[in-house]
């Protein structure tokens, strides 16, 4: 259900693996968190770490939206 809603994919090159018992990064829950509730990426960028991932856009989302603020106790990371 999650790969056919679109929140997940696969987790290897070939397409063919779920891999439910794998660990999961905070920028994969973050893209799973917006899939699900249907928001789009946003291209800015609140953090200055995550620039180099594929999940900057969906972690910014849930900056935009309140949902983090980051890890330091000065928001920015």
């Amino acid at each position: 259900m999650l790969v056919e809603e679109g929140i997940t994919t696969e987790c290897n090159a070939d397409g063919d693996r779920y891999c439910p018992g794998d660990a999961v990064t905070r920028g994969q829950m973050a893209s799973f968190l917006v899939r699900a509730l249907g928001w789009s990426p946003l291209a800015s960028s609140t953090f200055s770490d995550v620039d180099v991932t594929p999940h900057a856009g969906a972690i910014e989302a849930l900056a935009q939206a309140g949902v983090t603020s980051g890890c330091n106790a000065i928001g920015d990371e």
